[in-house]
């Protein structure tokens, strides 16, 4: 008998998917128990082991108030947790019958990669983690069930012909069966490591805690540990044929979301609140009559994103249509809308023509800054990525409300030791301090000046394009936290106008653009500096690791579209020591893949 997936844990995974602020302990920690029943019932009956290896069922396990501080979190494992559970695993001559029998999620889970790049779960280095910034620390420390040892990456069942089954005495309405995974003849089975289950199951354990516990300020931190541990979790135990279907699912999810902004589905079904609506639901009748289209079209298409709870599906006669949580955020007039309709250019629509782009240039890295996937998509290929964008107001205007909210997705303050720069801008207080490379309409400096109120705006500057700079300072009148912020208009590619300022700051730039652009943009960057200058050039982005994160991967792998990558600190190095730069300093997020690189003049 093989385990069961038990659809508390499909609606509960979706719970813990959900945004902090949605969040439901009590979801979580059932979501968490019936996973945890699972994995005891493969480990009971399909993989040979000593009884001692139960996974405990967590309780809810309070942390005192007063053991919160600013500096360090420490926590400990579920009560009952063994912390020698892995005396009971089988021995290496053992692995093959243990994983004889593989457990695999039912064909109602789709995963998609993560939103966040989160920790690399069990990766060898992990086991005791401090998260040191000026912002938090938290201390994360693991026991046997998170060694290097179990941190192995599970292999998913192949070959084998799995046929899932409830447990004895449960109601078939109660259980829905996995389905079957077609097997090759004569393949071998490998199955889920049953120690890395483990240690996904104790990691989940360990965050379900963190977010239950009132007053926690790292409860995003954990939430994303929590979110990637149960991800993984999920695909160990679906068969490699049931995910490379759901990656089909997903672009069907992923078209139905396109194509319902372009026909306004998001924006004609009404929000209650909003001036004008008093109802909260539609008719679907209503809805296809509203918006024109065939009802049974919109039946179909509604049919993708009700059953994957982008929409919500209210039967009766007749059946009616209502917002989620989700599907707010979908309108094309919302940050997040706009950012779909971004990421849908640039990862779905160039995917179709990379084939031909790379018939055409060769196989090798686009090297911009025209000549680019974006660019031979839209038919002008000599031009670079803004440029296109230039050409079609409403298309710029949809670039820049994607980008307003990317802050939020990885930290802008807290990692950089601000300290020696707040002395030097109370010791010169006549000197530029601060230049905002690219800075657009100031929402990163922004971010600064509110975190470090030492920064002033009369010692702070803001660079970006003519168009951009100017708009940017009209709305920027009267605001108090830019009052006294000079707007500068110029073109990194050419010209750096301010000279010897203490920190230049790319956020966000370089991976925009292939390594020779990038290197000739540093290059400009380090003529404004004097030799022997205490001036410093901060480069915020994410740093890729070998192997990457799925995130990580994702993001480099979508800028490709426009010509750019994401960086290892290796080629970041390297392209500042093209530069005549040197690395003086990293500054990383334990929490994500980013950092900020500091460079100085080479001596």
């Amino acid at each position: 008998m093989t385990p069961y997936l038990d659809t508390d844990i499909i609606n509960g995974l979706q719970h813990s998917m959900e945004p902090a602020g949605d969040f439901v302990p009590e979801d979580a920690l059932k979501t968490l128990k019936a996973v945890q029943d699972i994995l005891n019932h493969y480990f009971a009956k399909c993989a040979p082991r000593s009884a001692n290896s139960t996974i405990t069922r967590p309780e809810t396990h309070r942390i005192a108030n007063n053991s919160l501080s600013d500096n360090v979190v420490e926590t400990s494992l579920p009560n009952g947790a063994d912390s020698k559970l892995e005396s009971g695993f089988p021995g290496k001559g053992d692995k093959g019958n243990a994983a004889h029998n593989a457990p695999n999620a039912g064909s109602t889970m789709a995963t998609s990669p993560p939103l966040i790049s989160g920790l690399q779960l069990g990766a060898p280095g992990t086991e005791n983690l401090v998260i040191n910034s000026s912002e938090a620390a938290f201390e994360y420390s693991s026991n046997a069930m998170a060694s290097k040892e179990a941190a192995k990456v599970p292999r998913p069942t192949d070959g084998v012909m799995i046929i899932a089954e409830p447990p004895e005495n449960s109601k078939p309405t109660e259980h829905k069966l996995i389905h079957k995974l077609i097997s090759s003849p004569g393949a071998k089975s490998k199955g889920p490591d049953p120690e890395r289950l483990r240690a996904l199951a104790s990691t989940i354990s360990h965050g379900v805690e963190q977010l239950t516990t009132p007053g926690n300020s790292h409860a995003d931190l954990a939430r994303l540990r929590t979110v990637t541990a149960a991800l993984e979790l999920a695909n160990a135990l679906r068969p490699p044929p049931e995910i490379i279907m759901s990656w089909f699912s997903n672009m069907s999810v992923v078209s139905a979301v396109r194509l319902s902004q372009d026909w306004g589905v998001f924006d004609a079904i009404p929000v209650r609140g909003v001036p004008d609506d008093t109802e909260q639901d539609i008719t679907y009748t209503a809805l296809a009559a509203k918006l024109h289209i065939e009802e049974s079209l919109l039946v179909r298409i509604a049919g993708m994103l009700t059953s994957t709870s982008i929409l919500h599906h209210i039967p009766g006669a007749p059946a009616r249509l209502a917002h989620t949580p989700t599907s707010l955020l979908l309108r094309p007039t919302q940050p997040m809308g706009s950012m779909f309709q971004v990421m849908f250019t640039n990862v779905v629509e160039v995917s179709t023509i990379l084939p031909s782009y790379f018939s055409t240039y060769g196989r090798a890295e686009p090297r911009g800054p025209g000549h680019i996937p974006t660019s031979f998509l839209a038919g002008r290929p000599a031009l670079e990525y803004f440029e296109l964008l230039n050409e079609d107001p409403a298309r710029i205007e949809t670039f820049m409300r994607a980008m307003s909210i990317t802050h939020r997705n990885v930290p802008t303050t807290g990692m950089y030791d601000m300290g020696w720069v707040l002395r030097k801008a109370a010791e010169e207080p006549d000197r530029v301090v601060w230049v905002d490379v690219g800075g657009g309409d100031g929402h990163t400096l922004r971010l600064f000046c509110r975190r470090y109120p030492g920064l002033k705006g009369q010692q702070c500057v803001v660079q970006d394009l003519p168009e951009v700079v100017e708009a940017a300072g009209r709305k920027a009148l009267g605001e108090d936290e830019l009052e006294g912020v000079r707007w500068v208009p110029m073109n990194f590619h050419n010209e750096v106008p301010i000279k010897g300022a203490l920190i230049y700051y790319l956020r966000h730039i370089l991976r925009d653009y292939p390594d020779r652009t990038a290197m000739r943009i540093l290059t400009n960057m380090a003529s404004a500096i004097s030799p022997g200058s205490d001036s410093r050039i901060l480069i915020a982005e994410q740093l890729m690791e070998t192997p990457p994160s799925s995130y990580s991967a994702f993001k480099d792998y979508s800028m490709l579209a426009i010509g750019g990558k994401e960086r290892s600190l290796k080629q970041f190095t390297e392209i500042a020591a093209a530069a005549g730069l040197a690395v003086s300093g990293v500054f990383r997020d334990n929490g994500t893949a980013h950092a900020v690189v500091e460079l100085k003049l080479k001596d």
